[in-house]
């Protein structure tokens, strides 16, 4: 009985810890957005989404994806025309990174940009240094 009371607690924390991480972001996004001015008329980018790819289970999906929207997220408010694809990708391509002493890898799939910036990734575990 303990054991299970301890899943459902422990699944109940990492919950709570996505929906604050999903609340930053929106509060974030929100300032952003109401700070810009641009014309009406202008295509702005106004949400950043990764779209990760991975089948292992040592990495939480969840504070990779605040690493990559903190990484592009001064993006967002910004018209769309202005955003380079490029330097992108070359931030996130073939990146090495390390969550609670676990190695990843991350490979840029493609990038989809309109008023959401879709980045789709694949990531791989690599094995300890």
């Amino acid at each position: 009985m303990n054991l299970l009371y301890g899943y459902r607690l422990e699944k109940a924390h990492s919950t709570i810890n996505d929906l604050r991480t999903q609340l930053s972001y929106a509060e974030n996004k929100l300032g952003q957005l109401q700070n810009k001015e641009v014309p009406p008329k202008e295509l702005v980018v106004e949400n950043i989404k990764p779209f990760l790819s991975y089948d292992g289970h040592k990495i939480e999906l969840s504070s990779l994806e605040e690493y990559i929207i903190d990484s592009v997220g001064h993006l967002i408010g910004r018209p769309v025309e202005s955003v380079d694809l490029e330097l992108v990708v070359r931030v996130f391509d073939r990146r090495i990174l390390t969550f609670n002493s676990n190695r990843c890898q991350l490979r840029v799939r493609y990038l989809l940009l309109s008023e959401t910036l879709g980045i789709y990734i694949d990531v791989s575990d690599l094995p300890p240094a």
